[in-house]
């Protein structure tokens, strides 16, 4: 299998206007081509032995594979939480013009 060198990364908060300050960083480093920001959302999670029930909303971004570390520090530096999610998922297959008009908005 070819290395697409594009990939989603995601992260969560409890703040829409947090993530949205990471999409518009992201897209304007020309980090990622797209961006998607989910409406409210429940996650279950356990934080200090405790389980905890929070409203959250997702983003969802696509970026160069081999910019997740940039993007990483991005998001760490503007997230509200001191330890955000950021998760990096590998596409595999992908649209070829999609593929292309990604890699045409990415630095």
């Amino acid at each position: 299998m070819k290395d697409l060198n594009i990939s989603l990364i995601q992260t969560s908060s409890n703040k829409k206007a947090v993530l949205k300050k990471i999409a518009k960083a992201l897209l304007s480093e020309r980090l990622s081509c797209c961006v998607h920001l989910s409406n409210a959302i429940t996650s279950y999670y356990t934080w200090n032995d405790t389980l905890q029930e929070d409203e959250e909303y997702l983003l969802q971004a696509k970026i160069k594979t081999d910019t997740f570390n940039q993007c990483s520090e991005l998001i760490k530096t503007l997230h509200n939480y001191d330890t955000p999610e950021i998760i990096l998922l590998h596409i595999t297959h992908i649209e070829p013009d999609y593929l292309a008009w990604a890699r045409s908005e990415l630095a």
